[in-house]
């Protein structure tokens, strides 16, 4: 017997996590893309900074540490996909994971509210 309940618990714990992950993805969608917005502008602000240090540092003729290239251009790889999420961040309040299923929260909301305003 006490094998089948460890056994049992393992399966619940390998499914739940998962599963628990993705729900909340999509559950906390809004919050996630105001993380992700609030990111985008400090790390623009650090990238504009370097930016200029290295100008400085060009003016000066002193020579760029290549980590410091390497992160200028990753920021730029970041900035492009956080771009490309955040264009298409109205589309997808209406529909989740990006548009490939509907948002029933957002469809539930929507019925209540015209529930209630036909027993009105």
């Amino acid at each position: 017997m006490e094998i089948l309940s460890s056994m049992a618990s393992t399966v619940v714990e390998l499914l739940f996590d998962p599963i628990f992950r993705s729900v909340s993805r999509v559950y906390n969608y809004s919050r996630n893309v105001k993380s992700l917005e609030t990111h985008m502008e400090e790390l623009s602000g650090i990238k504009t900074r370097v930016q200029h240090s290295v100008e400085e540092a060009t003016n000066k003729r002193e020579e760029t540490e290549d980590d410091v290239v390497k992160w200028l251009a990753s920021v730029d790889v970041i900035t492009e996909e956080a771009d490309r999420v955040l264009k298409d961040k109205d589309k997808a309040k209406k529909r989740c994971f990006m548009g490939l299923f509907p948002n029933l929260m957002t469809r539930y909301r929507d019925r209540s509210k015209q529930w209630r305003r036909s027993r009105k």
